[in-house]
């Protein structure tokens, strides 16, 4: 690799890691907000977290904004989550790339917000393309009316009751409401 190609793939990385959700400071405090507000599992005495019980039925250990992490004696710190959290987000932006070239697309040329939604649903339900296949098919194709469709999420929880996400339902509808 010559020294003009090596610049061009560096700048090229460093663009789309600028791009990243895991470096935007509105989405990363949204996510914070809507995965753990009251920051359960966090003890204030050993500044770590020790995780806490996940509210979904199945679910077993959360850290920070709902980590799913091995369990580490003693706790993380929070540099320890910010990492695990960037890892996380690098990984669901990597998978959304090959599911928005599957479309023909390029998930690093949609928009801020069609990005921000289609981590936000990966981060939540494992799997955007896997859980809400018509929201995700909406969202690259900046199809409002079918966003507004089916932007709803549910969860169950512990004792087998569906439920309605409604922060985060409120804060997708803001941002399809925005575009």
């Amino acid at each position: 690799m010559n020294a003009w190609t090596f610049a061009i793939v560096c700048l090229l990385v460093l663009t789309v890691s600028a791009s990243s959700m895991a470096n935007n400071a509105y989405y990363i405090k949204q996510l914070w907000q809507m995965e753990n507000a009251a920051r359960e599992g966090w003890n204030p005495k050993t500044q770590r977290w020790v995780g806490n019980a996940a509210p979904e039925q199945g679910g077993k250990i959360d850290y920070g904004p709902g980590l799913k992490l091995p369990y580490k004696q003693g706790g993380y710190t929070q540099a320890e989550i910010d990492k695990a959290l960037v890892e996380k987000i690098h990984d669901i932006e990597n998978t959304l790339r090959k599911n928005v070239a599957s479309m023909g697309k390029n998930f690093d040329a949609l928009s801020e917000k069609q990005r921000m939604l289609l981590v936000d649903y990966s981060y939540n339900t494992g799997s955007a393309f896997g859980v809400f296949p018509k929201m995700s098919r909406a969202i690259v194709n900046k199809d409002k009316q079918g966003m507004l469709a089916e932007y709803k999420r549910y969860w169950v929880d512990r004792s087998g009751q569906r439920r309605e996400v409604l922060n985060r339902n409120q804060w997708t509808r803001s941002i399809i409401d925005s575009m």
